[in-house]
């Protein structure tokens, strides 16, 4: 009886740190894909490595798309020495957030409406004032092609 009842503690605590180590997997597996923790570790490098230099770069500009386009342009202003210039984002209703400097519209999804259309137009019309000297930051994410 004893052993029987060992046995089954013995089960119950493995499936437990079973359990324990599967959360700990599925959460690091979350963070890595997280969209502003992902930009922000991509361009980081590129910084850091001089692939990426703004010396020579007057405005920086960002536009965007997409479900998490908010969570990544917030990446990409994580790593700026200095301020965008400006930005236009379109992203699903209900997955908007603040980005500093950035105008961001919601939109139809997965079917495009006419806020889809306008804000593809204000996203065009911003690249479209970018010169030589600027650079242009472009987040595409799932939900891009019915938001712009």
């Amino acid at each position: 009886m004893d052993k029987l009842r060992l046995a089954r503690q013995r089960d119950f605590l493995e499936e437990a740190i079973i359990e324990d180590d599967a959360r700990a997997i599925l959460a690091a597996g979350l963070a890595a894909v997280e969209p502003r923790r992902a930009v922000r570790q991509a361009l980081n490098g590129w910084l850091r490595d001089g692939e990426l230099t703004l010396d020579a770069v007057d405005r920086i500009f960002l536009i965007g798309a997409g479900k998490a386009a908010p969570g990544m342009a917030l990446g990409v202003l994580d790593v700026l020495p200095r301020p965008l210039t400006h930005g236009v984002l379109v992203t699903k209703d209900g997955h908007s957030q603040p980005v500093p400097g950035v105008d961001v519209f919601e939109a139809a999804h997965p079917v495009p409406d006419q806020r889809a259309l306008a804000g593809a137009e204000r996203a065009l019309a911003l690249a479209s004032e970018a010169g030589r000297d600027d650079l242009v930051f472009c987040v595409l994410s799932g939900g891009a092609s019915a938001l712009w």
